[in-house]
């Protein structure tokens, strides 16, 4: 798809191409949305944006070569859009990974010359991207009898709409009428709907979670937190607290069934659609992974529900790679300017593009259906019920248990010595009313703030930074672009008190000199739960923090990575990056 300006006449006619925006390619958009490597795809959309060789008074001159332009072949843009992608791609990688003929798969499906005043913008004006996973029914405990009754069925489907007997579903919009053997189908049914996003009640009450911005309807989808299904590499960018790992799913179900057939055999595959506003990396492979536990009953039914709570840090299990494909792109604003799809008149009535999918189907199944990947995706299901499944349920009985925990009686002790003025001199705070409000950006990772929501005049819990005025010999209290925290300005004695405990703490009983460097900064906490998140920055070629609880309290675990630890009295050093 080409857009156009004018440009003054040059010797050479080539269109001079000024940028280009493709619909997978996170530019724009946050890293962590970036598709992932091994996805094939025919709904790639591209723009090209070009200068006319032509001058611009020259009206006639700019309208002949606009109709030249409408009267290319595919073919002609097509090179046209390979020559943009070499230029975008380091080719020399990609030969190394593909070979030579990198280039030849790809088929331009449809092009489309838009005007002057059309403003699109391949990447942010999609507003629902689709992804297709072909899913061997043979993954799934009764898979094998459902594959043998489709086969046995597919030959002989209805309309359901044209028929009153009863009828069961087979894929898509076809039915049969002989029943499934079994409810293999109805619980991959019921899993894949589980993981998407539900339509928010109008009642008045302002919803954060609302996917406002949308178009129609789709603004009144409720976002959830998918950080439990990123590729874990994102860390701290797949934080809860991070914008783009609240994405909306619309759309999760089977559309289709496929079979793939050779001389020893034939695979009946499940097409599972993904349609919503956006996707991080592994975040559907990681959505089909569970869906596969859940279906033979190796994760709990409610999984994918538990797993999407901004409070749940729970790993997730990646399905096998190379698999999906992207399907197709939405652009339903420009869609309602023009009364019609994109390309719905270059694709009449979608022959290139349903030929392209059926091309890749078949590919990714005989990719699928080859010796070598039956063999590896065999051993994935197997470590899959053997060892993944089990360790996520460990760490689930894990977490609930610490969760109870936290309305349960601890075992107080009689405070060390060594803590007693720090604790002293912060129960003061608190019985003075001086307690500080949390900043805006501390506000965004604390759950449970009492103060949140009400009139309350005096505040007692919250989180306040403090730096170590004896940092680098004073270096931070002495720059005069750092700007000194209000809890050094209110609490001078409490902050030595802090650091000088830090310093005990800090003192390495088998050594004469200290195990650990002195902080920079030290996060004062008070009632305050966190949820799931990373330290916002590193200290000094420090790469370790420090917490330790004091006072009386119940609950207050540290959790990291799923492990809860006491930190009553109990100092841990731990990575927060």
């Amino acid at each position: 798809m080409s857009s156009s300006n004018n440009s003054n006449r040059d010797d050479d006619l080539t269109p001079k191409i000024l940028s280009s925006t493709q619909t997978s390619v996170a530019s724009q958009r946050h890293y962590s949305l970036s598709q992932e490597n091994g996805v094939s795809s025919v709904g790639e959309v591209m723009t090209l944006s070009y200068v006319y060789p032509v001058r611009k008074t020259l009206l006639d001159e700019k309208k002949e070569y606009r109709q030249k332009e409408e009267m290319k072949s595919l073919e002609e843009h097509r090179l046209v859009v390979q020559q943009q992608l070499e230029n975008n791609i380091n080719m020399e990688d990609w030969k190394n990974d593909l070979g030579t003929s990198v280039l030849k798969d790809i088929q331009l499906l449809s092009a489309k010359i838009l005007s002057e005043n059309t403003k699109i913008h391949a990447e942010m004006s999609c507003t629902q991207r689709a992804y297709h996973y072909i899913l061997p029914l043979r993954w799934l405990n009764g898979g094998r009898e459902i594959e043998k009754w489709w086969l046995e069925n597919r030959n002989n489907v209805i309309q359901s709409e044209d028929n009153n007997d009863i009828l069961y579903g087979i894929g898509g919009e076809m039915r049969a009428k002989k029943p499934p053997p079994n409810d293999t189908l109805q619980r991959l049914k019921f899993a894949l709907r589980s993981a998407e996003c539900k339509r928010i009640a109008q009642d008045g009450s302002e919803n954060l979670n609302l996917a406002s911005g949308r178009y129609g309807v789709l603004a009144l989808k409720e976002r959830k937190p998918w950080h439990n299904f990123a590729n874990p590499n994102l860390k701290g960018d797949a934080s809860p607290n991070n914008k783009p790992v609240w994405k909306v799913i619309d759309r999760c179900r089977i559309v289709q069934f496929v079979c793939h057939e050779t001389i020893e055999d034939t695979q009946a595959m499940a097409i599972i659609e993904f349609r919503g506003d956006d996707f991080l990396a592994e975040q559907i492979r990681r959505i089909i992974g569970s869906v596969v536990a859940i279906c033979n009953e190796w994760l709990p039914d409610d999984f994918i529900q538990n797993a999407t709570q901004m409070d749940m840090f729970i790993k997730t299990p990646a399905g096998p790679m190379n698999h999906m494909y992207f399907a197709e792109a939405r652009f339903h604003f420009n869609e309602l300017v023009d009364g019609q799809r994109l390309f719905e008149e270059t694709d009449i009535p979608n022959t290139n593009t349903l030929r392209a999918m059926v091309d890749i189907q078949n590919k990714i199944m005989a990719r699928i259906c080859s010796p070598t990947t039956n063999y590896l995706e065999s051993l994935w299901l197997a470590s899959l019920q053997k060892n993944v499944a089990p360790k996520i349920r460990n760490e689930l009985k894990s977490l609930f248990t610490a969760s109870s925990s936290l309305s349960a009686s601890s075992v107080l002790t009689e405070t060390p010595i060594i803590y007693s003025e720090c604790l002293s001199m912060l129960r003061d705070v608190v019985s003075a009313g001086r307690w500080p409000t949390t900043s805006s950006a501390r506000s965004k990772v604390i759950k449970n703030n009492p103060n949140k929501g009400n009139n309350a005049t005096i505040i007692d819990s919250g989180s306040f930074t403090v730096i170590n005025p004896k940092f680098n010999d004073g270096l931070l209290m002495n720059d005069d672009r750092i700007k000194i925290p209000l809890g050094n300005q209110l609490f001078p004695d409490l902050v030595s008190s802090i650091f000088d405990l830090e310093e005990e703490l800090s003192k390495d009983p088998n050594s004469e000199g200290y195990q650990r460097p002195s902080s920079s900064h030290c996060a004062v906490n008070r009632n305050a739960q966190f949820t799931p998140h990373v330290d916002s920055g590193r200290g000094s070629g420090q790469s370790l923090s420090m917490i330790v609880g004091l006072g009386d309290y119940t609950g207050g675990e540290l959790l990291i990575e799923g492990e809860s630890s006491n930190i009553r009295y109990n100092p841990i050093q731990f990575d927060g990056w």
